[in-house]
């Protein structure tokens, strides 16, 4: 190596490693999974980091050496250091300042698409950028000074971090999968309401008209009068919807919590995706979208963005799941903050699509991805899959009925009212008008394609009111040419969907799903147990827009940190460790026959301590 070389390499080195460092340190000080992974799994990651600074660094010497011997090599170096150098240093200023300003006066590049705002982040980067490579340049020389020998130690260095970061990656895999339905495959669709429970529908018995458009298919429909969810937050329970596999085995609950390397590649969509689905997520980013829960392969496109990144270009590399989050985080922070600095593309607030503002003062609905949006971008995705000759698997998430406020566009049963509380009840119902209304509108835009008879379509929520996993949910299902109908009155949950979509498609349900083909009714127990879970530390508002966080996420294991629900027949227990209590008390309203339970109240208690240990201990079955 020439000296000039030399310089090069330690600039993209220093350059790399310092953007790397401080995501590493952002990302462990921030509500993200890798705040909440283990020693282990931070090492990996860091040491993936140090790898790539390597390789990178590596790449732009062995670049230098290239073309140094067409070109004047002092010259080369020097504008091959301030290309490799300068603009990462650039985007570093950019995230550092956008995460300070944010996180001490509340403006961000995320706050806003104020252009004086873009303007004055973009002159700070640049002050910061012009002596950050000047000092990244005398690093570089001082460095230079000490000759190849370090250089080569460095190099060894990131390549034994890489190997090592590559020796405890993604080693499991879903077994092949087959299917008995011939082509074409039907599409399917599963649309989930945020927080409805269904003793507020019409359909399912409540005084007001709320939900006429579901009441005129009523007759189309396969209703299930007794449907819970098996985790009180939508994070959890869409991860479960999409899983087949207990919040209490994954030990996804709420944010930060993250699919470990053992349950990132076992999902619905990954295994739809083998059959040639096109999927499509429509969800609230950060709380409920599948790379934010680690879920490995699983879409397509997730709220407008398609999911063909770097990563896909290197599919070998066995890296672990929180690695591929960190890497795939670091480069979509790093475009976000250049593109929407340059008015290309604005950066996504997650939390803005929960809360405006804190719960007492919310007066305005989420401003960011709105249902009808979602729905509009639903539509497109159904189009591209039918162009593409593909069937299409989609999941879309709701937020009309999101509370703690509410803001439907028809003032029905709240004509008049000033919503000056939360949870009121007239504004409540109004949403869930809303809610159908969309119902209504997608569904004769599905007749209108000729897609809805040949779609299999599941409504359902992923919690009730004010997360009371006790209440029931809606769970209704559609089957093509609505050729199976009716009631079924025992208890089922949500971790039943995804054994079921396979059973009705032909397939076997893996091992790992751990809920049951609701085709199967006569299988389903009249007094079986479902689990539901939950944390019992308190969830805060920051005040400020910027959403709730779990207030506590370490110090505690896992299932001390939480809590548990049991449902049973017409009762429910609620019950957390290490006491683990069991006090059946009757459910507020539920159809299920009082004549169901076989058990003495002492082994029912016992048998309730069982089945939730044996959640908690699930062995992972490939």
């Amino acid at each position: 190596m020439t000296s000039p070389s030399l310089r090069t390499f330690y600039a993209a080195l220093i350059s790399w490693s310092l953007l790397f460092v401080y995501l590493l340190a952002f990302y462990q000080s921030a509500n993200t999974p890798l705040r909440a992974a283990g020693l282990a799994e931070v090492l990996l990651t860091a040491a993936l980091a140090l790898a790539l600074s390597g390789a990178i660094a590596a790449l732009v010497w062995l670049l230098g050496v290239l073309l140094g011997s067409i070109l004047n090599p002092d010259r080369l170096n020097t504008w091959l250091l301030r290309f490799a150098a300068g603009p990462v240093i650039f985007v570093l200023a950019l995230i550092v300042a956008e995460n300070w300003f944010y996180s001490l006066f509340g403006v961000g590049l995320k706050s806003g698409q104020n252009l004086w705002l873009k303007i004055g982040f973009i002159f700070l980067a640049g002050f910061i950028t012009t002596h950050g490579l000047g000092a990244v340049t005398a690093g570089s020389q001082w460095l230079a000074k000490k000759g190849r020998l370090l250089a080569a130690g460095l190099l060894a260095g990131s390549l034994v971090s890489g190997a090592y970061a590559l020796s405890a990656g993604l080693a499991t895999h879903t077994a092949p999968f087959t299917v008995t339905r011939t082509a074409p495959l039907p599409h399917i669709l599963l649309i989930s309401a945020d927080g409805l429970s269904a003793d507020f529908m019409s359909l399912y018995g409540h005084s007001a008209p709320s939900t006429p458009f579901l009441e005129s298919v009523a007759d189309e429909l396969m209703i299930y009068d007794a449907a819970y969810v098996n985790n009180a937050n939508t994070t959890g329970s869409i991860t479960s919807v999409l899983t087949g596999i207990s919040p209490a085995t994954t030990k996804v609950i709420y944010p930060p919590d993250f699919l470990s390397d053992q349950f990132a590649s076992k999902s619905l969509p990954h295994l739809l995706g083998d059959l040639g689905y096109y999927r499509s997520q429509w969800s609230v980013p950060h709380y409920a979208s599948a790379p934010s829960q680690g879920m490995a392969d699983a879409f397509d496109r997730v709220n407008g963005a398609d999911q063909e990144n770097t990563l896909r270009a290197f599919p070998a590399l066995p890296m672990s799941n929180l690695s591929a989050w960190f890497l795939t985080n670091a480069l979509d922070d790093a475009s976000g903050v250049v593109l929407d600095a340059l008015a290309i593309r604005e950066m996504d607030n997650p939390y803005a699509q929960v809360a405006e503002q804190s719960e007492s003062q919310q007066s305005a609905p989420p401003a960011k991805l709105s249902d009808k949006e979602r729905l509009a971008g639903l539509k497109e995705d159904l189009d591209t899959a039918i162009s593409d000759g593909k069937p299409l698997f989609a999941q879309v998430h709701l937020m009309d009925t999101h509370g703690l406020k509410f803001f439907p566009t028809v003032r029905k049963f709240s004509a008049g009212m000033v919503q000056n509380k939360t949870w009121m009840t007239p504004f409540y119902l109004d949403s869930v008008a809303e809610f159908d209304r969309r119902l209504a509108d997608l569904f004769t835009h599905l007749a209108n394609v000729d897609a809805l008879d040949n779609m299999l379509v599941i409504i359902f929520s992923d919690h009730p009111q004010k997360w009371k996993t006790h209440l029931r949910v809606p769970l209704l299902i559609r089957f093509p040419a609505a050729d199976t109908t009716g009631h079924f009155s025992n208890n089922v949950q949500l971790l039943d969907l995804a054994p079921t979509i396979i059973d009705w498609l032909g397939g076997t349900p893996p091992e790992w799903m751990q809920g049951m083909s609701l085709l199967e009714a006569g299988a389903i127990s009249e007094d079986r147990m479902i689990i539901t879970t939950g944390f019992d530390a308190e969830v805060r508002s920051a005040g400020d827009g910027r959403g709730w966080q779990r207030a506590e996420t370490e110090g505690r294991p896992f299932r001390e940190r939480n809590e548990f629900r049991i449902i049973h027949c017409s009762e429910t227990a609620k019950t957390a460790f290490p006491e683990l209590a069991i006090r059946f008390k009757p459910l507020p309203q539920n159809p299920s026959s009082e004549g169901c339970n076989r058990y003495s109240p002492k082994l029912r208690a016992e048998t309730a301590r069982e089945t939730l240990q044996q959640a908690l201990a699930s062995p992972v079955v490939p």
